[in-house]
């Protein structure tokens, strides 16, 4: 599994690490840790936050291009979280894919999977994602993840952890209001979702997940198809 994360640059901003191979984006955001039952422990983050203007549900895919369907859907989350603050993600080159007479969401994930070619792998996916926020958002994100391939030689490598996402460093990124990206390496494949909450039931009161001790953990996702 792979997941990353990005976190929009300011005073008040807080270290991001993201986990696995997937670039996630992120900006402040006023998210609490909440409990949905006495014993459930865990973070969610707003669905509506997802979905753009004037739609009724998340972008979806249209072919194989869930990683830059995923990450249209994080840039509708960063972008409606800070009051509309996002440079050009998008917009990006302002290329009309589908010859609507518009730029929109569609043309957005065309654009990554189809001119940056994002997707595929957990590298062009990595690369790709750094190369849109460095082309349309400038300084506006710090990026991080985790990856468990050797990310040393990739684009903006340095900011990447080599090793398996963990449970705890997801819920702190959703706990921090930032939005992540998932990665799962499948036979003949993979996938990539966008990641909306944890949580886990709380059976020892320490208010971490003990998988060891039984405790069943949850998670809920956007998923592109």
């Amino acid at each position: 599994m792979r997941t990353g994360a990005a976190r929009a640059r300011g005073a008040h901003t807080l270290a991001a690490r993201a986990a696995g191979a997937l670039a996630a984006l992120v900006m402040l955001a006023s998210v609490v840790p909440t409990a949905r039952a006495q014993d459930t422990v865990g973070v969610q983050l707003d669905w509506g936050r997802f979905v753009g203007t004037g739609a009724t549900a998340p972008l979806a895919n249209d072919g194989p291009r869930c990683a830059a369907t995923a990450m249209v859907n994080s840039f509708v989350y960063l972008i409606i979280t800070n009051g509309g603050s996002g440079g050009k993600l998008l917009k990006g080159g302002s290329t009309d894919h589908n010859g609507d007479g518009k730029v929109d969401l569609t043309d957005t994930r065309d654009q990554l999977a189809n001119d940056v070619h994002c997707g595929g792998t957990a590298q062009s996916i990595w690369e790709g994602k750094k190369s849109w926020l460095d082309t349309y958002a400038c300084d506006l994100f710090s990026y991080s993840g985790m990856v468990a391939e050797d990310p040393a030689l990739w684009l903006g490598g340095s900011s990447l952890t080599k090793g398996d996402p963990t449970f705890e460093f997801l819920m702190q990124k959703l706990h921090d209001g930032e939005d992540v990206e998932i990665g799962f390496s499948l036979a003949g494949g993979g996938h990539a979702v966008t990641l909306t909450s944890l949580h886990f039931i709380e059976t020892d009161g320490n208010r971490r997940w003990n998988p060891d001790k039984g405790e069943k953990a949850l998670i809920d996702y956007i998923d592109p198809n």
